[in-house]
């Protein structure tokens, strides 16, 4: 996955954020630069910015989950442990010698004011409200911007990276504070490693357990034990709620990144009025379709249709007018027409329809249909027009040869707009050949 905290911020580029949108929320808050958006512009006004992290992409990618509908909190907790990990391993590890000093360092926003300046009103703050380092309690009161699952997680993880504990648990309550803060109070219960020899003597015990061993637990090691397993359940609880929702996550962004993949094909091969195939498509259909017949020895009908009078519909009823006038004729020659033809639209109002395994009287006698199918349809009652909408064709074919030596499709279409030209000099409504 792409990581938004090297990458910025790609405002207009929907897949590369659906795509990375879990590697964003658990990366988003390494020291990243860049913000945008309203929360950001918000929260870092009047505010040193540069000690701040990407609160504006961590929030936007937060309000684009709600679409998604999965439980963000396993995913948040996740991103919170990240965060404190990252911490630890860049060389902040030195500042803290166990679990009551990464506590202490909550105190009085001293951790929180190493990455966030400025006025506590606004950016925030936090304090350690109780400790009992010996019965193995404390409450944090944290009033930020931040969800209270990734606080959650951070302050999990860092308790237990500290080093000298075993098992981590945290209650947490929220309420609202101000428009973008709110106050969590965290309440959390640690338990101390037992001491250095009774560690290495669990640690052989549980080397020496398989699936099938009895094994009696010896009276100093029990308690230990428990606690370590109480541990291992949480964590597992914990990750498998992840797992899944992450997974729900990515299941969706993966569909939301192939719909848009579909629309940016269709944009790329479709006209945008009339959703027919547009010049580029059109040609590398026929291409296809004319080496195909080439092999095989078989005819391909080639028809070339242009909307008569097209700028009198434009002047007398409007652009719109002759828009539907456009689309309506499309609709016609795509309803009347086989799944295996090809209609695009070339330019203006002319449309090229290709026949595979169609010789020039089979190409002449679908030319004729379709003229008359748009006669009969003419512009909607609304315009009052006084003459129908009308169609003039010209018509091409290649020969029926196996083996036989084709031309490039340029020139059959050029022979089909010969045809078209004659058709428009005899009077429009007619086709040609």
């Amino acid at each position: 996955m792409m990581n938004l905290a090297h990458a910025g911020v790609q405002e207009d580029s929907g897949i590369e954020v659906l795509g990375s949108m879990l590697a964003g929320l658990v990366q988003a808050l390494r020291n990243v630069h860049v913000l945008s958006g309203e929360h950001g512009a918000n929260l870092v006004k009047n505010i040193e910015s540069n000690a701040w992290y990407s609160m504006a992409i961590f929030f936007r990618l937060l309000d684009d989950l709600d679409r998604f509908e999965v439980d963000t909190g396993p995913i948040l907790f996740h991103a919170g442990a990240c965060f404190a990990r990252d911490w630890f391993e860049n060389g902040n590890n030195h500042l803290v010698n166990c679990a009551s000093d990464f506590l202490r360092m909550q105190g009085n926003s001293v951790g929180y004011s190493m990455a966030h300046r400025g006025d506590r009103e606004k950016i925030g703050w936090l304090d350690l409200a109780e400790f009992d380092e010996s019965a193995g309690y404390a409450k944090l009161v944290c009033v930020t911007p931040y969800p209270s699952e990734f606080e959650r997680g951070l302050f999990h993880c860092g308790t237990y990276l500290a080093g000298d504990v075993d098992y981590v648990h945290i209650d947490t309550t929220e309420e609202p504070c101000s428009t973008y803060l709110s106050k969590k109070t965290h309440t959390i219960r640690f338990h101390k490693k037992a001491d250095e020899a009774v560690n290495a003597n669990l640690e052989a015990l549980l080397l020496r357990l398989t699936p099938v061993s009895a094994i009696a637990i010896p009276e100093e090691l029990q308690e230990p034990m428990a606690w370590r397993l109480k541990a291992l359940e949480e964590r597992y609880e914990q990750d498998q709620r992840f797992n899944e929702q992450s997974g729900l996550l990515l299941s969706n962004a993966a569909s939301q990144v192939c719909m848009l993949s579909d629309r940016l094909h269709r944009l790329a091969h479709r006209d945008h009025l009339t959703d027919v195939l547009n010049r580029r498509a059109a040609l590398e259909n026929t291409q296809n379709i004319l080496a195909l017949a080439a092999r095989n020895g078989l005819s391909v009908g080639f028809i070339m249709v242009d909307v008569d009078h097209f700028k009198s519909i434009n002047d007398i009823w409007g652009h719109e007018a002759g828009d539907e006038a456009l689309c309506s004729v499309a609709a016609i020659l795509g309803d009347n027409i086989r799944d295996s033809d090809v209609l695009g639209r070339m330019g203006g109002e002319e449309f090229l329809i290709v026949l595979p395994e169609t010789d020039l009287d089979g190409a002449l006698v679908v030319a004729e249909k379709l003229r008359m199918a748009v006669q009969e349809q003419g512009l909607p009652s609304k315009y009052k027009a006084d003459r129908p909408l009308t169609i003039s064709a010209g018509v091409s074919a290649t020969g029926a040869a196996p083996g036989a030596r084709f031309l490039d499709c340029q020139d059959y279409i050029r022979q089909a707009d010969h045809a078209l030209y004659r058709s428009k000099q005899n009077g429009r409504n007619r086709v040609s050949t």
